[in-house]
């Protein structure tokens, strides 16, 4: 499926006259597609893990291929790994109604997430690393739910230590 793909996209190229230079990122994003639309339709769900951490990832290159943001992938991995890998979890878990990969998914996530935005903060706010401007969200909006986090982080872990 991927080849037919692949040679599909290498048709239009040659016979539209589209120039694929700035799109390179879709020979990420479309395998990792194909692969997530053959787990939902196959019987079985292997393909979906893979699929997401391919989409994922040519996601975050298209992002930066546009931004020319490169210096973001200082912050940006943990959005592959572990979050590309939650999210192929859950899509397993959400293809055969399984609550126990719903809820693994939702958690790797949900670290990926936490890595993500302490590492944004770390280097896009504090070191400043890239030249890009985040505007209002990199400068506060991002410092702020970290600082929320962190107190919701600490509230369980006190209250949990209570009850034990």
């Amino acid at each position: 499926m991927v080849l037919v793909v692949l040679g599909l996209f290498a048709l239009l190229v040659q016979f539209t006259g589209f120039d694929a230079g700035g799109s390179w990122p879709l020979f990420v994003v479309i395998p990792g597609l194909t692969l997530l639309l053959v787990g939902f339709l196959s019987l079985g769900t292997g393909a979906l893990i893979p699929g997401a951490i391919l989409t994922v990832i040519g996601l975050i290159l298209a992002y930066m291929n546009a931004t020319q943001d490169w210096p973001a992938w200082a912050f940006a991995w943990p959005l592959v790994a572990p979050g590309g890998v939650g999210l192929g979890i859950w899509l397993q878990g959400l293809r055969t109604s399984d609550a126990h990969l719903l809820r693994q998914g939702r958690v790797l996530m949900f670290v990926a997430a936490l890595i993500f935005i302490i590492g944004f903060v770390i280097f896009g706010t504090i070191f400043r690393i890239s030249e890009t401007d985040y505007g209002w969200f990199g400068k506060a909006a991002l410092p702020a739910l970290l600082i929320i986090i962190g107190i919701v982080l600490l509230a369980r872990s006190i209250q949990r230590s209570r009850s034990a």
